[in-house]
């Protein structure tokens, strides 16, 4: 019997070259933390800036060209669990997005967020970090994990 892998996993990159063409099975949540670059995809191109925070659904290939250098912070959701614990969080008027019936059906979107929620998500993203580099327990890290996805980041 394999072992279940958890949910959520958070990675914290510094790029300054271009990054070849990356498809995941996961449901990615991608914050700009400092400079910028170009995020091109199945169906065109965004330029992201500091600050920016994009969802980037399963399925589809994705490839960055930094413009100097760029620091992000990225959480990899698993998609199906994403789906199932929706039905848990209340009314998020932006559930669509998290959710979509054909995962590969929307492009990349990028998430107007208002200026107080980006420290708040920037946090919750650094919690996530130091429990995976503490091996924090599952129970814990859950917790996060619905922190985050209950901070109404898709508005």
């Amino acid at each position: 019997m394999q072992a279940a892998r958890f949910p959520l996993l958070v990675r914290h990159a510094v790029h300054s070259t271009a990054t070849g063409r990356i498809a995941h099975d996961v449901t990615k949540v991608m914050l700009v933390n400092s400079g910028s670059t170009t995020l091109r995809h199945e169906t065109g191109e965004l330029v992201l800036h500091q600050g920016d925070v994009v969802l980037l659904p399963s399925g589809q290939w994705y490839a960055g060209e930094p413009a100097g250098l760029v620091v992000t912070t990225t959480a990899y959701i698993d998609t199906e669990y994403l789906q199932q614990q929706m039905r848990w969080i209340p009314d998020l008027g932006g559930t669509a997005l998290w959710t979509p019936a054909d995962n590969c059906s929307f492009p990349p979107l990028v998430i107007e967020l208002p200026a107080a929620t980006l420290p708040h998500l920037d946090a919750t993203f650094r919690t996530l970090l130091d429990g995976q580099m503490r091996v924090e327990p599952s129970f814990h890290r859950l917790a996060h994990v619905a922190e985050l996805v209950e901070s109404r980041i898709v508005v």
